[in-house]
């Protein structure tokens, strides 16, 4: 009977001590340590101590404590998202820099079996530093194609050996370790985290800086563009609306010659261009007052001559022949 008193109390006070905590922190995070070693979660505590505050306890004392923290907005939904062998962490800062801190701080490792794959696991194709013998068998077992080249083992061709989702068999994880293929990521799952009444996923969480800055330039320009499309003024699209609207009625009234301050303006520019075309044409010069002359006529010029001499000769004629009959009266 005294033992089990003992034991009931300790279970009053971690949930207690959970409660606690969790009423304390405003973000609190839910973690799934079912796959990292004891040793590594030390080492991970010790790292991320000055802001994170992990709290492992049994499954059944974290869900008791979530239901009972009535101050927190739909804080008893935070349990359905508890997964593998669930552990609290507490703080103080955005859960999407916790997120990130818990991302960057997990190192690879080889694959264990009966871990599932996070993606893919591909034997690529080429040399390999081991010699014929056993191992040839154990990797045509698997489904690899092997060949043999000066004094080496070869892969003919890329083979997935395990694939995304699937449980790691201990012969697969046996030629991965060989391989020096390290698939598994080891370090803290944050499942979820709560933060003033939401519960982000995994799914959100795990987002990238980067992506979200992609996603975030991504959302503007397309509703910009929705703004202007649906002609909803805003102080980011109001000067290009302007604009928009001043070339769609500029080119209404020059393709209906609606006369107007632009239109005048445009048919002064063609009157314009088309005078110095027709300036050009006839080599007139805007610096001199009048045209040109036009050129003369070579052929009119000797027309000219020839009647002028003409004109001459006759008279000389008739004096010849009055001459001559003045002294034929004689």
């Amino acid at each position: 009977m005294t033992y089990k008193a003992k034991a009931a109390r300790y279970k009053v006070d971690e949930v207690k001590a959970l409660l606690e905590l969790i009423n304390e922190y405003p973000v609190i995070g839910l973690l799934n340590v079912e796959n990292l070693p004891s040793q590594q979660l030390q080492v991970l505590r010790s790292k991320l101590r000055k802001n994170l505050l992990i709290r492992v306890s049994k499954k059944e004392f974290i869900r008791r404590a979530i239901e009972q923290a009535k101050d927190k907005k739909d804080f008893e939904k935070f349990k359905e998202t508890m997964e593998g062998m669930p552990a609290l962490l507490f703080t103080t800062q955005d859960p999407f820099k916790v997120s990130n801190a818990i991302r960057t701080s997990k190192s690879k490792a080889p694959a264990k079996s009966g871990q599932t794959a996070p993606f893919d696991l591909v034997i690529e194709a080429g040399p390999t530093p081991f010699t014929p013998g056993p191992i040839i068998s154990e990797l045509g077992a698997l489904g690899l194609k092997t060949g043999v080249e000066n004094g080496k083992i070869v892969i003919r061709e890329p083979s997935v050996l395990v694939k995304k989702g699937a449980v790691i068999s201990a012969s697969a994880a046996d030629t991965l370790t060989k391989f020096d293929i390290k698939p598994m990521d080891v370090g803290l799952d944050l499942v979820a985290a709560y933060e003033g009444g939401l519960i982000y996923g995994r799914d959100v969480l795990g987002v990238s800086p980067e992506e979200y800055l992609l996603m975030i330039r991504t959302a503007a320009s397309e509703s910009l563009a929705l703004s202007l499309e649906i002609a909803y003024p805003t102080s980011d699209n109001i000067t290009r609306m302007i604009g928009m609207a001043y070339n769609t009625t500029k080119n209404f009234a020059l393709q209906q010659n609606i006369m107007s301050d632009v239109v005048a303006e445009k048919n002064i520019e063609d009157a314009e261009r088309a005078a110095k075309a027709i300036a050009a044409a006839a080599k007139y010069d805007p610096s001199s007052e009048s045209f040109p002359k036009e050129p003369e006529d070579r052929e009119d010029k000797g027309g000219e001559k020839n009647g002028k001499a003409q004109q001459g000769e006759k008279p000389a004629e008739a004096g010849a022949e009055g001459s001559e009959s003045g002294k034929k009266e004689e």
